[in-house]
This record gives C-alpha cells, sequence and structure tokens, in this order.
C-alpha cells in the first residue's frame, strides 16, 4: 500500500516538528509567531511536494526542515511591525569587550533589539547567522545545509557580525540621544 501525502507529512511533523518549533522559537522568541512560522514551513512543504516525487531530492529532512523553518521565521520577523522603543540597557550590547551578537541574544531585550536588526540583513546572511548562534550549527552543517563552502559561511558569518554590530551600535546611538534629549527636557521644565 502506496502511503499518502499526507501521511508522510504526519511522518516529518511527529519526527522533525519539535526541533523545527525550537529553531522558530530560538529565532523569534515567542511562541505565537514560533508556531505560525512552523506552520508556514510545512505548508511550504506541502506545496513543494504536490505533484511531484520531491522526497527523492531530500537527503536529510532535519536539515531541510531546520532551514526551512529559519527562513519562514525570517520571513516573520521581517513581517513584524517596525516599533519599536529602544532601551539604554542594550548599550552595553556593543560596549562590552566582546560586543559579539551571538552572546547578546541571550538577554531578551537585546534579543528583541537583535531579532530587529538581523531582519533587515539578506535572507543567505540572516540565515547563516541564525543557524550558528541561534540553532549553534557547525560551520560545516551550515555549509551542507545552505549547499555552500565552509570558507563561504566563515566569510558571512563575520561580515554579518561586523554589519550587526555597526548597525545596533547606530539604533543604540539614536536610543541614547533620544533619551537624553528626554531628561534634558524634562529638567528645563
Amino acid at each position: 500500500m502506496q502511503r499518502t501525502q499526507a501521511d508522510q507529512v504526519a511522518e516529518l511533523v511527529e519526527r522533525y516538528g519539535r526541533m523545527a518549533y525550537t529553531t522558530a522559537y530560538r529565532i523569534l522568541g515567542n511562541a505565537q509567531d514560533a508556531e505560525d512560522a512552523l506552520q508556514e514551513a510545512f505548508l511550504r512543504l506541502v506545496r513543494r511536494s504536490r505533484g511531484s516525487e520531491a522526497s527523492d531530492e531530500v537527503r536529510d529532512w532535519g536539515a531541510y526542515l531546520r532551514t526551512v523553518t529559519a527562513r519562514c521565521a525570517i520571513d516573520v520577523l521581517r513581517g513584524r511591525s517596525k516599533r519599536c522603543v529602544e532601551h539604554a540597557e542594550a548599550i552595553d550590547l556593543v560596549e562590552s569587550d566582546e560586543g559579539d551578537p551571538c552572546r547578546a541574544a541571550s538577554d531578551e531585550e537585546k534579543a528583541a533589539m537583535l531579532r530587529r536588526t538581523l531582519s533587515l540583513m539578506s535572507e543567505r546572511d540572516a540565515e547563516v547567522f541564525v543557524l550558528r548562534c541561534f540553532d549553534d550549527l557547525s560551520y560545516e552543517a551550515i555549509a551542507a545545509q545552505m549547499n555552500i563552502s565552509v570558507g563561504q559561511v566563515g566569510v558571512i558569518l563575520h561580515r554579518t557580525r561586523n554589519r550587526l554590530r555597526d548597525m545596533l551600535k547606530g539604533q543604540m546611538g539614536t536610543a541614547a540621544a533620544r533619551m537624553k534629549r528626554g531628561n534634558h527636557d524634562v529638567g528645563a521644565a
């Protein structure tokens, strides 16, 4: 008896759903958004496999679903409204000795700022950064998933970290100036 597409998708959800959800949640930091990204990832899987023998093309379903889920989560980030209020505590993100965006993601406020900034990056750069810093994949695993060389992974990560650092400095400088103006205006009243 031949398995239906629904059976195949159900099996993939059972086997990789938790991993895919975790990927989305690490990127988005919000359960509802992570569920939306997960749903979109599996919808893309269904659309992709409709009318084709797509399952024969996929060598590693876990890697495939992690990559698709990361892309969906990044799309959710891009779709979020641009509203945000920057906080002065985030300034230490780039003023610390490391200034490494990966370490900064552990703090909720800083992570939110990082997510907003990451949504402005190219899809490929954001995906490489997410797979390395949120999913803690090796350079080799990222290269295999994205069909690029290990050297390209390193270059992309280096450039992305530098761009993120510069962008975050700019955002925090603007926020600090706004706060300073606000404090000055209060003091003058």
